[in-house]
């Protein structure tokens, strides 16, 4: 549910929209004049305020693939959500989408594998 249509339906949580602040500024400062970014804001002002499916799947794979190369990101996206998360919590209704809400941060890569699954050499 868009702020504003919040607003018109007498909701207003100072926090959870603080913490939309917070998000969105975090979001459009790493991901710049991506064409997501720009679907989403043109979505989101309608008089609905819904936003499609498509275009949250863009912009959640624009995020994951910008903290997937920068864990600080990540870190941050993660602990603004989960900000997020708890205000919802406490003021009883829902702006945060998907179940996992979360991005991944930089994995650390796996050991090399070396030889076969055999247990035998490549030559043998």
């Amino acid at each position: 549910m868009s702020k504003a249509r919040r607003v018109a339906d007498g909701l207003v949580y100072p926090s959870i929209d603080a913490g939309l602040g917070k998000l969105h500024a975090a979001v459009a400062a790493k991901l710049g004049a991506h064409p997501a970014l720009d679907d989403l804001a043109e979505e989101a002002a309608t008089d609905e305020g819904q936003v499609s499916e498509l275009t949250r799947q863009q912009v959640e794979l624009a995020v994951t693939a910008a903290a997937l190369k920068d864990n600080e990101f990540g870190r941050a996206v993660n602990e603004l959500v989960a900000q997020l998360r708890a205000a919802e919590q406490a003021g009883g209704t829902s702006v945060v989408t998907g179940a996992g809400s979360a991005v991944p941060e930089t994995p650390t890569p796996a050991p090399a594998v070396t030889g076969s699954l055999s247990g035998r050499s490549a030559g043998t």
